[in-house]
């Protein structure tokens, strides 16, 4: 129920467009932290490129149980929206929820707005930089929960290694008086043939304050199979 609401807005976002990129992952996904373990995790995809908007969303899920006992599950939403302006420029809305049953926290939830600039475009290499205001909600199952706002500033690189290879890295730290969380993801992705790619890579989320008895980070290394329609 934490993630209805997004997840009602990743649909209407997209429900009315006809030239949509869906992509579709599963794969294997290997967490250390607040989970442990080995699981089988997916996620979908949806972007939108206009002329003058580009919208992107994001669904991911992973669970995993040993014995009948869970051991990993989470879920989350990633929605952003930019608005193209002349010279690379753009200005942007996003909302990132999150809600992982084994970090302490009942859910995450981020919204943000903010400026976008592209640095470098090149046929080979693409560098985006973000920053923007932005107001977070840490929410707790055994005390009151956390709102604060937040300053974000995020990064995203991309190199075309070849014609079937791409080299993505993205960098986001998201500050407030309260908690500073920083994520860092670097990831290949492989063409197998037209629409079938392996995504391999690693996602790392760090937590400054955590409750007690949990750890700061969280990494997931994954190797996905992608199928874009």
């Amino acid at each position: 129920m934490r993630l209805f609401f997004p997840i009602l807005l990743l649909i209407s976002m997209h429900a009315h467009s006809d030239s949509i990129v869906v992509e579709l992952e599963f794969g294997l996904l290997s967490t250390s932290g607040n989970s442990e373990g080995q699981t089988i995790n997916s996620q979908l995809t949806f972007l939108k490129d206009t002329a003058s908007w580009t919208y992107k969303s994001t669904l991911a899920t992973l669970s995993s149980s040993s014995n009948q006992n869970t051991s990993a599950e989470k879920y989350s939403v990633d929605l952003q929206a930019d608005k193209k302006l002349p010279e690379g420029k753009s200005l942007f809305i996003l909302l990132v929820s999150e809600d992982d049953r084994f970090s302490g926290f009942d859910y995450q939830t981020s919204i943000g707005l903010g400026y976008g600039q592209q640095i470098v475009e090149t046929s080979e290499h693409d560098l985006r930089l973000e920053v923007g205001p932005g107001y977070r909600v840490n929410g707790f199952e055994t005390q009151s929960n956390e709102k604060e706002w937040t300053l974000r500033v995020g990064g995203y690189y991309q190199w075309k290694m070849s014609e079937t290879a791409t080299f993505l890295q993205y960098l986001n730290i998201e500050g407030g008086d309260k908690n500073t969380i920083s994520r860092l993801g670097v990831n290949i992705k492989s063409q197998l043939i037209s629409s079938v790619a392996l995504n391999v890579g690693m996602d790392a989320k760090y937590t400054e304050q955590v409750p007690l008895g949990k750890d700061h980070l969280d990494t997931e290394t994954y190797a996905r199979i992608a199928y874009e329609f």
